[in-house]
């Protein structure tokens, strides 16, 4: 045989191969994770959680606390009382317990871990 008709006879046989790999659609969205996703859709939750964080003051060193930095750039900062501001952060979790008067919802420690309020949509 020539070299083109085994590249031919090759490419057909893979455009076979890949015709007959394809997952079947006339399933109708019937998958498994499909069905899992409708399970679980209610009880996944949005957080929206807000804390304080403060800043200035006795926390805010120099980058090198040592007395020769100090003598030579004296922190500003130094005798100022800390201030504070309100910031948000926002995340996902989802409802794992439920009991009558408690929800146990579980998410990241990033999301809630700062938080005072916390607000779930």
């Amino acid at each position: 045989m020539r070299p083109k008709q085994i590249i031919t006879i090759i490419v057909a046989l893979l455009f076979i191969m890949n015709l007959y790999a394809q997952y079947p659609l006339a399933n109708n969205g019937k998958s498994p994770f499909v069905k899992v996703v409708k399970d679980i859709q209610e009880s996944v939750v949005n957080i929206s959680v807000e804390y304080e964080i403060k800043y200035g003051g006795i926390n805010s060193q120099l980058p090198f606390n040592d007395d020769f930095f100090k003598f030579f750039f004296p922190d500003p900062n130094r005798n100022r009382e800390p201030e504070s501001r309100k910031s948000m952060a926002m995340g996902s979790g989802f409802i794992f317990k439920r009991d009558k008067n408690d929800v146990y919802i579980l998410t990241n420690n990033h999301v809630a871990e700062k938080g005072k309020d916390g607000v779930l949509l």
